[in-house]
């Protein structure tokens, strides 16, 4: 069952739209997905400096924005979940001074920025989201509840050349499967519950991370990376980014 079929079949009077002005045309990760995700745990000119790194993904005037990799929008799906490993992995380094500098503390919440990018990226661009409907339609017999939908499990791309039998979604595809109605809410809209709640488990699996690598110091650098201030909203001068 093809999820066109399934839409119809839990939803009669269906309907597909076109909004191209509209956010479905935009970054998968907009700032009120961070701060739905974070916005109780970290201040807001901190959540603002991950916006500001999620956003560089998207920047014409950032060289590496057009790489396939930083979107989910390459056929080596594990390739995407190693990048988002590298930043995953970036941040954390830099952490190791986020409590004494502030240059610091900005570059370990600009690449988590980064990393959210691509991990929302995911639920959109990859037919992950499409199976999952399908599968609870065919099992439910239509009655479920589409934000209940499991988080993906990264583990399944954790090996060069892993897919996870799942595909990329192109792009025009994408804008008419997104504004599909399915048990009542659409799904851009389930795509964009999935990414907030994956915000939330990047972000307490990196404060795991810190706790594991820094010990004693955890507490101090979270407390920094949540609550002290950055003296800008980028980075000034990140060999990493250049």
């Amino acid at each position: 069952m093809n999820i066109q079929k399934t839409l119809l079949y839990l939803v009669p009077s269906l309907y597909i739209a076109f909004y191209p002005a509209l956010a479905i045309m935009a970054s998968p990760l907009d700032a009120s997905i961070i701060k739905e995700a974070l916005g109780e745990t970290v201040c807001p000119t901190n959540i603002e400096v991950m916006v500001r790194g999620s956003d560089q993904q998207d920047s014409k005037s950032y060289d590496k924005s057009a790489e396939p990799q930083r979107h989910f929008e390459t056929e080596a799906l594990w390739r995407s979940y190693r990048y988002m490993k590298t930043e995953q992995t970036r941040a954390l380094n830099y952490a190791a001074s986020a409590d004494q500098d502030p240059e610091m503390r900005t570059r370990t919440l600009f690449h988590f920025g980064m990393l959210l990018h691509t991990s929302s990226c995911f639920y959109r661009n990859t037919t992950f989201l499409e199976e999952q409907i399908e599968r609870l339609a065919s099992t439910t017999g239509g009655d479920f509840d589409p934000y209940s939908i499991d988080l993906f499990d990264w583990r399944q791309l954790g090996d060069p050349g892993s897919t996870a039998g799942l595909k990329l979604i192109d792009r025009e595809r994408r804008k008419v499967l997104l504004d599909q109605v399915v048990a009542g809410t659409t799904v851009a809209k389930v795509a964009r519950g999935l990414s907030i709640r994956e915000a939330r488990r990047q972000w307490d699996y990196f404060e795991t991370l810190i706790r594991n690598r820094y010990h004693g110091r955890a507490d101090t650098i979270l407390a920094a990376l949540k609550t002290a201030s950055c003296p800008s909203l980028e980075p000034q001068e990140d060999p990493l980014l250049q």
